[in-house]
């Protein structure tokens, strides 16, 4: 892949977060995460969620994909605002049984 020099302006939060986050995964610069975004950005920007609320609390959850469509079927959704956020590190949930299915790739 070839590689072109630009000239943008950014908003300056986000381009000390994109620093930050540069500096914490020890990657060269904010390039680096920028392009990762795009990346995530148009591997995402086609992709259509459809969801239809059903008797006794059910959902279906339809992701179009371009490559594949995925049909859900879900018992019940809660929200929470105000969590505990050590009720949700990877230790704890992996001894409560849950299994990680997916996590944004640090490539």
């Amino acid at each position: 892949m070839t590689r072109e020099k630009f000239t943008t302006t950014l908003d300056t939060t986000l381009l000390n977060l994109a620093r930050q986050k540069a500096v914490a995964d020890g990657l060269p610069g904010v390039n680096v995460i920028i392009e990762k975004a795009l990346r995530v950005y148009f591997a995402n920007c086609s992709v259509e969620v459809w969801e239809k609320a059903l008797q006794g609390g059910w959902l279906k959850k339809l992701t179009i994909r371009n490559d594949k469509v995925i049909l859900e079927n879900i018992r019940s959704r809660h929200i929470k605002k105000k969590s505990h956020p050590q009720y949700y590190s990877q230790d704890f949930l992996e001894s409560k049984g849950w299994r990680q299915t997916w996590k944004l790739k640090k490539a």
